[in-house]
């Protein structure tokens, strides 16, 4: 213990302990001092608002892409269809992003619900395939595996019995592909997509289970989890894949309420690659159907129940196609067991929908050249005209009609038309010159659509020998400036015969000794212009500050070829009168372009233009048009002109959606809102349109909040969320209730007012808040 050593340890360890403590000490008074004299900034996100999930489109994406790294958004993701990024970021970041050059758009990424409803034991049983008139279709077409119908919703059990070998695989051996879980696995885990796509297309004459509509493929396309809950990034990425992946027509049983940039660009993108999107109006019985069935590219399919009545949960209004039976439909199911010959019944625009896509399936089979647009086409132009429709050729609740498949099918009687002519060349040859073009002549709906396409054109000389074939590629029009071989001295007859997609033939027969010279050369005399009318867009009921798309159609009649800096359509009675309609689209305030860079002798000439109607301008007008080959003369006056009826500006309102009735504690204050579409034909203003009281109107609100922000302009008007809604566009009310201290039931009625003009349409808004 007396060791030297031992003390010199002990010694030295100690000094070391109190050299370190003094240091230690030291550097905490210099932090302590830094702190002191150094401004304390909160971080960053304190202030920022919570992280949302947001679409933005760009048309720079490597611009955007650097913004998004000197914010540091680093959770992004593209769709590179589209130009589309998914992000997660704040609203303060958002302002930022949309100040950018380079950014389109930016909209929330908000949710998509499957359109199902429960189960109901009390439903008739009831077919739908005999109502739909699909097994009579069966006679036209069962379908081809050759045609795959995409299903995107919650997966598709791609091992039930009944759809095993009617899977779609990609080049890997997938199935589709699963949005939601970002990986290869489409398999179903709610059973809405197995639902559907029994009903499209269960194999048939397998001995089990069902019969599908289509003998085709099926695209398993997970966009929805188990919740049936989704994103529309999700949606739209799902809709883009199933069009890049030959998708000739997609299901979508879901869909929401609010607009979205980002599923119109889906929509179009899967339009451009011929994919029809077949989609549910939705199920909560309102006038407003659900997106995206109420796009203009897409067709959209409500429900109607087993007496041929709209059925009671059916959404319809403006963009509803066409319906089909939604109540009791049989098809395949999945559930948690894992059942591989599970089957049900469901309820809803859902299990419409998928009839109609069924029958898409169907037309794409029998004739794979028609379009998306010829398809919707045949849909709405052979739909069945029901009791319910009280007669009309277009209703609201109903669309044009029912879904009739067969007569879909069958939906073409008519011939193409031949507008042909025939020029001499010399040594015995001559130019079969003009265009073949499918008849138009079924119905109204979508006229300048053609019902089916030119398979082939071919001509005979003289009534014998072989046929020569001028076209055998379907299309939808077909031109000709065509040589014939060297014939012999004299007259001949030249039959055309051309066959379309249907099955229909016409025939022109061209004889030689009525050819002409083929022009070639562009006349400086008047004596050598006419022209005859063929077809023009409707006269025009607008208001002040509307334009209006338009178009003309005529035939070269004259001797000489149009040349575009040459004719031109001009304002007529009197020549060369000032248009108050002009605008942008206009040569000039009384000339407007041909299309079409020459127009030879027999051809025909188009023009395409739009009207604006100048601000506070009412009333009926004829506007009045004429050929010029300006520099030569006018050509004969045919009489074309519009009728442009100009009404007052009108307000209207369209109820959308609300917030559900609230319960509140007395005392306590509660958001609460309510949807409406313009759908007048004039802007509304933050200062003019309001929501206010009523029952009686302009009483005041027991529920008033005077507090700052809380949406409440006085006792009995609250103000809208944007500062302008334009016609067409959906506008949100946001309020704060308070309640008051007195406990119990109340009923609040509300109605939009466009303050100093009218009250707006009364649908009965209210809500039963419940105070405790």
């Amino acid at each position: 213990m007396n060791d030297p050593s031992n003390h010199l340890f002990i010694y030295s360890f100690n000094h070391y302990l109190q050299t370190m403590i003094f240091k230690l000490k030291k550097l905490f008074f210099i932090l302590c001092f830094f702190l002191l004299i150094t401004p304390l900034y909160p971080a960053r996100a304190a202030n920022l608002s919570p992280k949302e999930s947001f679409l933005i489109k760009s048309n720079n994406p490597a611009a955007t892409e650097k913004m998004f790294g000197e914010l540091e958004i680093a959770d992004f993701n593209k769709l590179e269809a589209l130009n589309v990024y998914e992000v997660e970021t704040t609203q303060e970041e958002i302002n930022i992003l949309a100040e950018q050059s380079s950014t389109i758009f930016i909209e929330k990424n908000n949710k998509v619900k499957i359109s199902q409803l429960p189960n109901d034991p009390y439903y008739q049983l009831q077919t739908y395939l005999t109502n739909s008139n699909i097994t009579s279709a069966w006679d036209i077409s069962t379908g081809s595996p050759s045609i795959i119908a995409a299903v995107i919703d919650t997966g598709v059990d791609y091992n039930h019995e009944d759809l095993k070998n009617k899977m779609w695989k990609n080049a890997n051996g997938y199935f589709g592909y699963d949005f939601v879980n970002s990986d290869n696995d489409p398999m179903d885990d709610n059973q809405h997509g197995t639902e559907i796509a029994g009903i499209i297309a269960a194999q048939s004459n397998n001995g089990i289970g069902m019969a599908g509509i289509a003998n085709v493929k099926i695209m398993a396309v997970k966009a929805v989890p188990y919740t049936g809950e989704g994103d529309v990034m999700d949606l739209a990425r799902g809709i883009t894949y199933a069009a890049d992946n030959g998708a000739r027509v997609a299901n979508v049983s879901l869909g929401l309420a609010e607009d979205s940039q980002a599923l119109d660009d889906a929509i179009t993108y899967a339009r451009s690659k011929n994919c029809l999107i077949v989609a549910a109006t939705g199920n909560l019985n309102r006038n407003f159907i659900d997106n995206p069935a109420r796009n203009p590219n897409a067709v959209g399919v409500g429900a109607i129940d087993e007496s041929g009545n709209k059925a009671s949960y059916s959404n319809y209004g403006e963009g509803i196609s066409l319906v089909a039976l939604g109540n009791h439909i049989y098809s395949t199911s999945w559930n948690e067991n894992n059942d591989l010959n599970a089957y049900q019944y469901g309820n809803g625009t859902s299990f419409a929908t998928p009839q109609v896509t069924g029958t898409v399936a169907l037309l794409a089979s029998k004739d794979p050249s028609l379009t998306s647009d010829q398809i919707k086409k045949r849909l709405v132009g052979s739909a069945k005209k029901i009791a319910a429709m009280g007669g009309l050729n277009y209703m609201v609740q109903l669309g044009y009609g029912k879904l009739d498949a067969y007569t879909a099918l069958t939906y073409d009687k008519y011939p193409p038309e031949l507008n042909l002519n025939l020029y001499k060349n010399g040594g015995g040859i001559y130019t079969i010159k003009g265009t073949v073009s499918d008849d138009k002549k079924t119905t109204d709906v979508y006229p300048d659509t053609p019902d089916s396409n030119i398979a082939q054109v071919r001509y005979q000389v003289d009534g014998n020998g072989a046929w020569t074939t001028l076209n055998n590629n379907p299309i939808q029009l077909v031109t000709l400036n065509s040589n014939t071989s060297a014939l012999p001295v004299g007259d001949h007859d030249i039959l055309v015969e051309a066959t379309d997609t249907a099955g229909n033939k016409a025939n022109l027969n061209l004889n030689t000794r009525n050819a002409t010279l083929l022009p070639v050369a562009i006349s400086n005399k008047i004596a050598d212009y006419s022209y005859s009318f063929v077809d023009q867009s409707p006269y025009v009921n607008t208001t002040a500050g509307q334009t209006v798309s338009m178009s003309l159609a005529v035939k070269n009649t004259g001797g000489s070829v149009w040349d575009k800096n040459t004719v031109h359509l001009g304002t007529a009675n009197s020549n060369d009168r000032t248009s108050i309609f002009a605008n942008q689209t206009w040569l000039s305030s009384n000339r407007i372009a041909m299309q079409e860079d020459s127009v030879a002798v027999g051809d025909i000439a188009h023009f395409n233009f739009s009207i604006t109607v100048p601000g506070g301008v009412v009333g009926d007008f004829s506007e009045h048009f004429n050929l010029v080959a300006d520099g030569i003369g006018w050509m004969n006056d045919a009489g074309i002109f519009w009728k442009v009826s100009v009404g007052t500006p009108s307000y209207h309102a369209q109820f959308v959606d609300q917030s559900p009735y609230p319960v509140i504690n007395q005392g306590s204050t509660i958001p609460m809102w309510v949807d409406f579409k313009n759908s007048g034909s004039i802007s509304w203003d933050i200062s003019t349109v309001k929501l206010g009281t009523s029952n009686p109107l302009d009483r005041s609100s027991i529920f008033y909040n005077s507090s700052s922000g809380s949406g409440w302009k006085s006792a009995n008007r609250i103000s809208m969320a944007k500062n302008t809604v334009a016609p067409g566009e959906t506008v949100r009310f946001n309020f704060t209730a308070h309640a008051p201290n007195t406990p119990g039931t109340y009923y609040e009625y509300f109605r939009p007012v466009a303050d100093g003009v009218k009250w707006l349409e009364d649908i009965g808004l209210f809500w039963k808040i419940t105070v405790n």
